[in-house]
């Protein structure tokens, strides 16, 4: 059996030997800086490799690549363990595999709690040794994933949850006035997240903090690190998020300082805050954590009520795919150079939650402007271009947040930014609704004077809804025997008395939700140039309830793109939800002639990294039907579309598609009688 020094001198020989592109990479083996170094054109890879798949292998491993990106001998590190005594030969360890971990940022590698942390959350690889090449020339575009950093985020306040006593957990829930919270442990773990989202943006703020006016001469916060250095993170992390509002940024940290009061000044305390603090300012500075809602699932998780009003968090993946199919109807109207056009724009998520759409928006267009101004551009954008609506007051703090980290120098009182009232108006006495107030004088394509609603950063006030350019969302899915069930029975049936009011039969169904929110677009984006881009059901393929949904947007809209999942695994866009569900794609119908034919694309593959999605997202705006491993796509003439006969989406095999249209009519109801086909996550009739 071959030790791990003679291990590494071949494996390094095969990676050079087995590299596939015309300029050889270097590689350098026992440098006296990590076990392997390769360099493929511009980035540095480094190997560091154990031998043994037990955990002290796999934390030594991660430890010293952790170790080589804090020292700068590499750009991205990749932990790697041979398999205990299987490799005799060169040739042996040529035919073999190996796991793999990349390493995208220098987390701690002296601590070994956050060591342990590290390794139980490591997803380890196996790759082929021949393909080895290809995999570490790859690493740099899988390091700092907001996959990955969110698995982290997610572990680490699991982590934090369980170093609580009953009794504690019980004492911070009543100093936060949620000691009756149906659901404890999720109230908890909601208001940790919110924590670690507070200091992931204070982590943000200590790279600005030159930049910034000081309002008098003793303002000082302490940075992050110096926190966690502190022997009292508690009170350290209190005066920064206490100072901090002096600027800016009041509703994210004094909301912190409540958390961080209701703690007990325990050592488990100052073990939880030094754990979350590390992980907040690792994924703060990580490539992958700048421009991602990492915590919309963490969030959805922690909202007791979510089954009953349809809190639904948008994976990062759908949200990449969704936003570059609904915008790229822009590139071509749009001059990326010109700052007044860029910012010109504007964009609604009538149930924006987390913000996890609207931050997706936002980088699509910072990818994209060429202004010279980038800067000018995200403040713009934070302040001008994207608005969002919510009736969690805790979603849109988290939305405020992570756009926010996009650019600290935003003045969060001129975000566009609301919280919404769900539950009995104290002035009218009757039901409010949240967003969909707005649907006032539907029936007559009109809209009244806007309710009030909480401005984020700012005291409530009269919402200010425009035309916009385009809508983007995830609307809340919930059916009629379980929407507002956290209710009592005399405000359920206010609400239910208010949606009758402002939702007519006539328009769309009341039998569940989601199709009211497309009404809500509909009124409210632009006459002429209005682009749609949602998350519905799968249901609403072929469900009767639906149909109002499909002849409405017919009527009113080019539906340019329906694409549904045929991945086992994935057949769902939303990360906390097992449902079947869709991407709708639509522009505003032209004027004269009969708009062109909708693309249904069936994704035998459903994106499971923000990077896919973005290939995934190109393939289907290309128009090829040759890459059969990715999607298949049929196209839906627009009298079918009129009608509203989705049923192409049905089926995976286009030629069944083709063999169900060639059918007599009369014939295939019959047939309809007697057989079911399988659809997306339900056994729906032909």
């Amino acid at each position: 059996m071959l030790k791990e020094e003679p291990l590494n001198s071949y494996l390094a020989d095969i990676i050079r030997d087995s590299h596939t592109r015309e300029a050889d990479p270097e590689v350098t083996v026992s440098d006296g800086r990590m076990d392997i170094r390769c360099r493929f054109g511009g980035q540095t890879v480094g190997v560091e490799a154990k031998l043994g798949y037990r955990p002290a292998q796999q934390r030594g491993a991660i430890a010293d690549a952790n170790r080589r990106l804090a020292s700068g001998h590499c750009d991205v590190a990749v932990a790697l363990l041979y398999p205990p005594g299987e490799f005799r030969t060169a040739d042996d360890l040529r035919n073999g595999e190996v796991r793999v971990n990349v390493r995208g940022n220098p987390f701690p590698y002296d601590d070994p709690t956050e060591l342990r942390l590290q390794a139980r959350m490591a997803r380890w690889d196996t790759v082929a040794v021949a393909s080895l090449s290809d995999y570490l020339e790859k690493a740099p575009d899988e390091a700092g994933s907001p996959e990955t950093l969110a698995s982290m985020a997610d572990v680490a306040i699991e982590s934090a949850f369980d170093r609580f006593t009953p009794t504690e957990r019980a004492n911070i829930l009543h100093d936060m006035g949620q000691a009756d919270a149906k659901d404890p442990d999720k109230a908890l773990k909601g208001l940790l997240t919110d924590l670690m989202v507070a200091i992931m943006f204070h982590a943000k703020l200590d790279g600005v903090r030159r930049t910034v006016s000081k309002p008098s001469e003793d303002w000082n916060p302490p940075r992050v690190i110096d926190c966690i250095k502190s022997q009292n993170i508690q009170a350290a992390l209190g005066s920064a998020h206490q100072q901090w509002p002096e600027v800016d940024y009041k509703q994210i940290l004094e909301w912190s300082c409540a958390i961080l009061d209701a703690m007990p000044s325990t050592i488990s305390t100052r073990s939880v805050l030094t754990r979350i603090a590390q992980v907040a300012r690792n994924i703060e500075s990580s490539s992958g954590g700048q421009h991602h809602d990492l915590f919309g699932i963490t969030f959805c998780q922690s909202v007791a009520s979510a089954k009953n009003d349809g809190s639904m968090y948008t994976t990062i993946p759908a949200a990449t795919l969704l936003t570059r199919l609904t915008l790229a109807s822009i590139e071509d109207t749009v001059d990326w150079t010109d700052y007044e056009q860029v910012t010109g724009l504007s964009i609604v998520d009538f149930a924006c939650g987390t913000g996890t759409l609207l931050i997706a928006a936002a980088n699509y267009i910072l990818n994209r402007e060429q202004t010279g101004r980038h800067e000018d551009v995200a403040r713009a954008l934070l302040e001008r271009v994207l608005h969002g609506y919510d009736i969690n007051n805790r979603a849109v703090f988290q939305s405020a947040t992570g756009l926010g980290m996009i650019s600290p120098s935003v003045a969060f009182r001129e975000m566009h930014l609301y919280s919404l009232m769900l539950g009995i108006n104290p002035v009218t006495g009757g039901g409010c609704i949240g967003s969909l107030e707005l649907l006032e004088g539907l029936d007559q394509g009109t809209f009244n004077p806007p309710p009030v609603g909480t401005r984020v950063d700012a005291r409530p006030a009269p919402i200010e809804v425009d035309s916009f350019d385009v809508a983007i969302m995830n609307p809340p899915f919930t059916v009629n025997y379980k929407r507002h069930h956290q209710f009592e029975d005399e405000v359920r049936m206010a609400l239910q008395d208010r949606e009758s009011e402002l939702i007519p039969a006539s328009v769309v169904s009341r039998n569940d939700n989601s199709g009211a929110f497309v009404a809500l677009a509909d009124l409210h984006i632009d006459e002429d140039n209005g682009l749609l881009g949602f998350v519905l059901p799968a249901a609403s393929v072929n469900a009767p309830a639906a149909r109002r949904i499909r002849k409405r947007l017919a009527q009113r809209f080019h539906i340019k793109y329906l694409v549904v999942s045929y991945d086992p695994d994935r057949v769902f866009f939303s990360g906390n939800t097992g449902i079947g569900e869709m991407l709708v794609i639509a522009a505003r119908k032209p004027v004269f002639g009969e708009p062109p034919p909708t693309t249904a694309v069936k994704l035998i593959w459903n994106p499971a990294t923000s990077s896919s999605a973005v290939a995934t997202a190109d393939y289907i705006l290309r128009g090829t039907s040759d890459e059969h491993d990715r999607a298949l796509t049929d196209s839906i003439p627009f009298s079918d579309i009129e009608k509203g006969d989705w049923r192409a989406l049905q089926f995976a095999d286009s030629e069944l598609y083709v063999a169900a249209n060639a059918l007599d009519v009369e014939w295939r109801s019959t047939v309809g009688e007697q057989f079911e086909v399988m659809g997306i996550g339900r056994s729906v009739r032909k």
